[in-house]
C-alpha cells in the first residue's frame, strides 16, 4: 500500500472565538493510502492545545510510511491500529488520519460504507447540533437565521458577563434548545450561578465549565448542576473516562483527542460501561472527517458534527443532514466525494 499526504488551509465564514481564543483560519493534513487502484483518504485537524500541529502530523507520517508500505490485504486493521499507537502514543491526531484513510480504501475494497464494515445501524442517527461562536448581537443574529436547518444550536459561552447578553441576544431570535459550551472558560462559583440561570433557558447541557486541572472543583459543582454538565477537554483517551465519572454526566468524544475511529468505539463502550452519557465532536475540519466520526453516531446519544460547516472552502461533501438529523452516505468507504 502507497502512503502519501497534503496539507491545505480552512478559512473560516466567520472568526470562530472562544472563551480564550479567536480562529480565522486552521490548517488540516490529508492522508492517503491507495492500493489496487483504490484509494483511501484520512483527516488529521490537530490543535497546539492537545500538542499536535500539521508539521507534527506530517513528521509522524514520514515515520509511519514503512508501517502502511507493508499492508497486504487481507489484513487486520485493528492490529495496525494497536501497532500505530505502539509507534505513536502521543500523536493522537495523525493516527486517526492513517487508521480513517485504511478503513476509508477497505470499505471501498468491499464496497460498503463504513458503517455497514464496523456493523453499525445506520437508522439510529440522533440530530446534530450547529456551533454559533462567540460574537457581537448582529453577528449571532446572522449566524442563528443561517442555522435554520438545526433544530438544536451550541452556544459558545465563557466571555464572564457578556455570557448574559449572548444567551439573551440568542433568546430573542430562537426558542430552540441549546447546548452550551464554555471551554474551560468559567470558574466554580460562576458555573453554579450561571448554569442555574441556564437551566431556565431551554439550555440542555454545559460542555466543560471549568478548567480541566480543577477536578475537585468539578466534583462540587457536579453535585450542585441543575443541568447536566459534559467533559471535552478533560476526556483525551479511553484512559481519561475513569477519572471522570465522579464530574460529569456525559463525555465529548473527538477523533483527533483520542486516535481514530477505532479508539473512539472503544471510548463509547467504555463510557457506557460507567454510565456516563456520550457525545460525539470535531474539530474545525472538512467533510472527511467529520463524515468519518458520523459513521458512528448511532452508537451515540448526542452529535456536534458540524466544523465542515463552518468554513469556505470544504474540498469534500459528506453526510447530509435533514432537519439537524444526520442522513449517512450509501457510497463505499467513509462516502465523501
Amino acid at each position: 500500500m502507497e502512503f502519501s499526504w497534503k496539507e491545505i488551509t480552512l478559512t473560516l465564514r466567520y472568526p470562530f472565538i472562544l472563551s480564550d481564543s479567536v480562529i480565522t483560519e486552521k490548517k488540516v493534513v490529508f492522508a492517503e493510502c491507495s492500493a489496487e487502484g483504490l484509494i483511501g483518504i484520512g483527516e488529521a485537524a490537530p490543535s497546539s492545545y492537545y500538542g499536535e500541529t500539521p508539521q507534527t502530523v506530517i513528521a509522524v507520517f514520514e515515520k509511519a510510511r514503512p508501517i502502511l508500505g507493508n499492508i497486504r490485504f487481507p489484513f487486520s486493521v485493528e492490529s495496525l491500529n494497536d501497532e500505530l499507537l505502539r509507534s505513536f502514543p502521543d500523536a493522537a491526531s495523525a493516527r486517526s488520519a492513517m487508521v480513517m484513510a485504511v478503513l476509508d480504501w477497505m470499505g471501498k475494497k468491499q464496497n460498503l460504507p463504513l458503517y455497514k464494515l464496523l456493523q453499525i445501524d445506520a437508522a439510529k442517527t440522533p440530530v446534530t447540533s450547529f456551533t454559533i461562536g462567540i460574537d457581537q448581537p448582529e453577528v449571532l443574529a446572522k449566524k442563528i437565521s443561517e442555522a435554520e436547518n438545526f433544530p438544536i444550536l451550541k452556544i459558545k459561552l465563557g466571555k464572564g458577563d457578556y455570557d448574559y447578553e449572548i444567551l439573551k441576544t440568542v433568546r430573542r431570535h430562537t426558542g430552540k434548545t441549546l447546548r452550551v459550551d464554555v471551554n474551560e472558560g468559567w470558574n466554580k462559583e460562576e458555573a453554579a450561578k450561571k448554569i442555574d440561570w441556564l437551566s431556565q433557558q431551554n439550555v440542555e447541557l454545559v460542555e466543560q465549565p471549568l478548567p480541566k486541572e480543577n477536578l475537585d472543583d468539578m466534583i462540587w459543582l457536579h453535585q450542585r448542576s441543575a443541568l447536566p454538565v459534559f467533559a471535552d477537554e478533560n476526556v483525551l483517551t479511553i484512559k481519561d473516562i475513569q477519572s471522570v465519572t465522579e464530574c460529569f454526566d456525559g463525555v465529548n468524544i473527538k477523533l483527533d483527542k483520542c486516535g481514530g475511529l477505532l479508539e473512539a468505539v472503544k471510548m463509547i463502550r467504555t463510557a457506557r460501561r460507567n454510565s456516563l452519557k456520550v457525545m460525539i465532536g470535531c474539530m474545525i475540519q472538512t467533510s472527511v472527517g467529520t463524515t468519518a466520526m458520523a459513521h458512528l453516531s448511532p452508537l451515540v446519544d448526542y452529535a456536534d458534527l458540524d466544523g465542515h460547516l463552518l468554513i469556505n472552502n470544504d474540498p469534500y461533501k459528506g453526510f447530509a443532514v435533514d432537519h439537524g438529523r444526520i442522513q449517512l452516505p450509501s457510497l463505499p468507504g467513509i462516502g465523501i466525494h
